[in-house]
């Protein structure tokens, strides 16, 4: 379980994250949900150790990771799918989903078969180069180079952004098929409303780097959370 408590951070003289108390439990979806510019990008940037935090402290399975450097991290199967995909654009589907087990320290020298069947799409270009990759093709290997690493945090940076509907529609299957195993926590960082409406267990709403609301995500529509998106 990934507890956040208090958490501060700045960029230059700007307050970014401001006292961000967050828990997100293994075997749930917990959103992160907010307009542009709110903090939601630095928050797993800081989860990862990718951006230093001025204060406050992250657990994970109730040790303290605060000061953990990003592959310290990685090790303890941590996994950020990050905004932007950033996938390598000259190695192919399949080399780019080898190097994520490889730098987990995994011996396989095939991408399971689970992978495909996951994402079908990525069987069907696993040979073509990831900056060949068109429309929404990147996301769905994004997110396949962190599933390889078998995370028992998932943190997912805006995975809908930019992305057609019918590979939306594929990824929230993944997401949920996820949760059901009940092996990992799952944060994603979104602002799409219905997307994460439908796959959220818990919700927090971040205003100017702050918690403004939280909740069950069954009560997102009665809470007002669409409202707070829009504002």
């Amino acid at each position: 379980m990934l507890r956040i408590e208090g958490l501060d951070q700045y960029h230059g003289g700007s307050r970014t994250l401001r006292d961000v108390s967050i828990e997100a439990e293994t075997g749930a979806v917990t959103a992160v949900l907010g307009r542009n510019g709110m903090g939601k990008t630095t928050l797993p940037k800081c989860l990862m150790g990718l951006l230093p935090v001025k204060s406050g402290r992250i657990e994970f399975d109730g040790a303290d990771i605060t000061c953990l450097k990003p592959h310290q991290r990685v090790q303890l199967r941590i996994a950020l799918a990050p905004q932007g995909r950033e996938i390598f654009p000259r190695l192919t589907v399949e080399e780019n989903l080898l190097i994520s087990m490889a730098a987990t320290g995994q011996k396989e020298r095939a991408v399971p078969g689970w992978v495909y069947e996951t994402f079908p799409i990525l069987k069907q270009f696993v040979r073509r180069r990831g900056g060949d990759l068109s429309g929404g093709q990147p996301q769905p290997l994004a997110i396949a180079r962190v599933l390889v690493t078998r995370p028992r945090l998932l943190i997912l940076d805006e995975p809908t952004e930019g992305i057609q509907p019918n590979i939306i529609q594929d990824i929230e299957r993944v997401i949920a098929g996820l949760a059901a195993q009940r092996t990992m926590a799952i944060l994603l960082v979104e602002q799409y409303y219905d997307f994460a409406r439908t796959l959220s267990d818990r919700y927090v709403v971040l205003q100017r780097g702050e918690v403004l609301q939280s909740g069950a995500g069954a009560d997102m529509d009665a809470d007002g959370v669409r409202g707070l998106l829009a504002v």
